[in-house]
C-alpha cells in the first residue's frame, strides 16, 4: 500500500492515503512500521525537522483511521506547520468527507434539524469504487450537476451533530456519543461537531457527505451511528453483517475558511 502525492510545493505535500495504511507510527518511539509519514519521510526528509504534535510525525498537520482514505497534509517547514496548526486549532481548516452508511430502523430520524451553514464544494472523484449493491453510473458527476437549489454554496443544509464523543469504558479500541448523562465512558467527554447531509439513498443505504473542522477519534464514524447511519465496513461501529466490505469514508477535499 503506497500513498499517492497529488501535489507538492516548497512548502507543503498534499498525500492520498489507501485504505489499511495507517498514517504515523503506533507510538512515539517507533520508527520501522510502515505508515504515511515513514513513505513521505524516506522521501522528504525534512518532515521530520519539524516541531510537531508528537515525536517521528515531524509536519503531519492531521491523521485519518488506517481504514478510511483520502487526503492527508505533511508540512515542509515549521513556518507552515505553525500556520496550519493555528488555522485547525481555530476552526479554519474544513475537511470534506464522503460515506456510504447503512440506513438503520432509526436512521435519519434526527437528520431533520438542519443547521444552516453553508460551505463551498469542489467534488472531485472518489478514490475507491462504490459497493456492487450500487449502480454501475453512478458517480461523484450526479453532485457536480446538482443545481444551486439543492447543492453548492447557496443553498446545502446540512445537519449539525455536536454530541459529545468519549472512550467507551468497555473497549480501548472504541469510542461512544454520550447521548445520555448516565453512559459509562473513561476520561472527560469531548465536545465536537460533525456537519451531515444525505445526498441520495438507494435501498437501506445512503451516500453520505459530512464536514469537520477539528476531530477527534472515530468522530464522523460514531457521529453517524449515534443518528442510526453506520457506515459500510466499519468493523468497529457498523452491523456485523456489514463488516465485511472496506470501510466506506473517504476525505476527498481539504480547504481553509476564513
Amino acid at each position: 500500500m503506497n500513498a499517492e502525492i497529488l501535489k507538492i510545493n516548497e512548502k507543503l505535500i498534499i498525500v492520498n492515503k489507501p485504505i489499511g495504511l495507517p498514517t504515523t507510527y503506533k507510538n512515539e518511539n517507533e520508527s520501522k512500521s510502515d505508515c504515511v509519514v515513514k513513505q513521505i519521510g524516506e522521501k522528504y526528509p525534512e518532515i521530520y525537522k519539524v516541531h510537531g504534535y508528537k515525536k517521528n510525525e515531524g509536519g503531519l498537520i492531521y491523521r485519518l483511521d488506517n481504514d478510511t482514505s483520502g487526503i492527508i497534509l505533511l508540512a515542509r517547514d515549521q513556518t507552515t506547520f505553525d500556520y496550519y496548526k493555528e488555522k485547525q486549532e481555530h476552526n479554519k481548516l474544513l475537511k470534506s468527507y464522503l460515506a456510504i452508511s447503512i440506513i438503520s430502523k432509526e436512521g435519519i430520524s434526527d437528520i431533520s434539524i438542519v443547521s444552516k451553514d453553508k460551505f463551498a464544494i469542489n467534488p472531485q472523484k472518489i478514490a475507491d469504487d462504490l459497493p456492487s449493491s450500487w449502480p454501475k453510473d453512478f458517480s461523484l458527476d450526479l453532485i457536480e450537476n446538482q443545481s444551486q437549489d439543492t447543492f453548492g454554496t447557496n443553498s446545502s443544509k446540512f445537519a449539525k451533530i455536536d454530541i459529545p464523543i468519549a472512550h467507551s469504558h468497555k473497549s480501548s479500541k472504541r469510542m461512544i456519543a454520550v447521548i445520555n448523562p448516565g453512559y459509562k465512558f473513561k476520561g472527560k467527554p469531548i465536545e465536537t461537531t460533525t456537519f451531515v447531509r444525505v445526498i441520495k439513498t438507494i435501498n437501506n443505504q445512503a451516500f453520505i457527505e459530512a464536514k469537520i473542522t477539528k476531530g477527534c477519534r472515530h468522530q464522523i464514524r460514531v457521529h453517524l451511528k449515534s443518528i442510526g447511519l453506520p457506515i459500510v465496513g466499519d468493523k468497529l461501529y457498523a452491523p456485523e453483517n456489514q463488516r465485511l466490505e472496506k470501510m466506506r469514508l473517504h476525505c476527498y477535499m481539504v480547504e481553509i475558511i476564513d
